[in-house]
């Protein structure tokens, strides 16, 4: 199965603090795999990720004014999300408009440890797939 991951950076020019950033991706079926490093899942996690579609929320996570949060992405895509509109809010109210961020191209100035986590997780991602499939398979013997 075709997948694709991207880092993207959202920066909090809304002139205030925030505590949730609301991103639309502009294509479904993105998943978000971590916030400033940090997996969804893990009892660590200073923020609450809420998905649905092609929509993502996460709360309960402060950022000064000019501060930023990066979010890592995962679609079964081969292209990642290029047009993506986010928006900062305190509380749930509004302290910025929405704000678009686009990209033309993939990601090259990486570096290499993030090339290398990149590479680990999708060869993760083909053999979880490959062990489905086995699994499957031994189901109906």
């Amino acid at each position: 199965m075709a997948r694709s991951f991207k880092n993207y950076e959202f920066k909090n020019e809304s002139g205030k603090k925030a505590n949730d950033l609301h991103i639309v991706w502009g294509i479904t079926s993105v998943e978000v795999i971590g916030v400033d490093g940090v997996k969804p899942d893990d009892p660590k996690a200073g923020y609450s990720l809420s998905e649905t579609g092609g929509k993502s929320d996460i709360s309960e996570h402060e950022v000064e004014k000019n501060g930023t949060v990066k979010v890592r992405v995962k679609t079964p895509h081969l292209v990642p999300p290029k047009r993506v509109k986010y928006q900062w809010t305190l509380d749930g109210k509004a302290i910025s408009n929405f704000k678009t961020i686009a990209f033309e191209e993939l990601d090259d100035g990486d570096t290499p440890e993030e090339v290398a986590v990149r590479r680990f997780e999708e060869r993760m991602d083909f053999l979880s797939d490959r062990l489905e499939m086995l699994i499957d398979m031994n189901r109906f013997r």
